[in-house]
């Protein structure tokens, strides 16, 4: 089987987000629970080429945004990186970032986050995505789930809040 991780799981497993420190110990206790599982991590294939792509690639938003020396910088180089525990997914890229299909609709959505989406439905399993503390999946979560998207929070009840408090606030 194989995952997909949105880089705010690493980030937050990391301890340099906004989480509480259960969401924070969630994270590293899920990516350790991956890592012993054998299961891969789904990446673009962009990832490994030398074209570039609008926005980042999953590799190279992960290198941006892991602190080198960190135990999950180290988890994911020195475990997934060498022993490539990948599955590089081929996604077409447009001049804002992966591309979807014409049936799902992401309003508000953010466009470097359409890459896991793409990843979702061009993956043979159609993996889920997992999330920690990114609100843009709590706001489509509708759109996510009428395209059959699977996306599995990590930090759901803190999310919640988190997007509802900022939701209240623009009123």
């Amino acid at each position: 089987m194989s995952r997909i991780v949105d880089t705010n799981v690493w980030v937050v497993a990391e301890g340099d987000s906004w989480p509480s420190e259960m969401c924070v110990q969630t994270c590293l206790d899920w990516l350790k629970g991956f890592k012993e599982s054998g299961e891969r991590l789904v990446v673009d294939e962009a990832s490994f080429g030398n074209e570039s792509v609008p926005g980042e690639t999953v590799y190279k938003e992960l290198r941006r945004c892991l602190s080198e020396g960190s135990y999950v910088h180290d988890l994911f180089n020195q475990h997934f990186m060498k022993d490539f525990l990948f599955d590089p997914i081929n996604i077409e890229y447009d001049e804002s970032g992966a591309e979807l299909p014409d049936h799902i609709h992401l309003p508000g959505f953010e466009p470097a986050d359409r890459k896991w989406v793409a990843l979702h439905l061009n993956h043979p399993e159609h993996p889920p995505i997992h999330n920690a503390s990114d609100g843009d999946w709590i706001k489509s979560e509708r759109d996510l789930e009428n395209a059959g998207i699977e996306v599995i929070q990590l930090c759901e009840a803190e999310l919640r809040q988190s997007v509802k408090e900022r939701e209240d606030q623009k009123e």
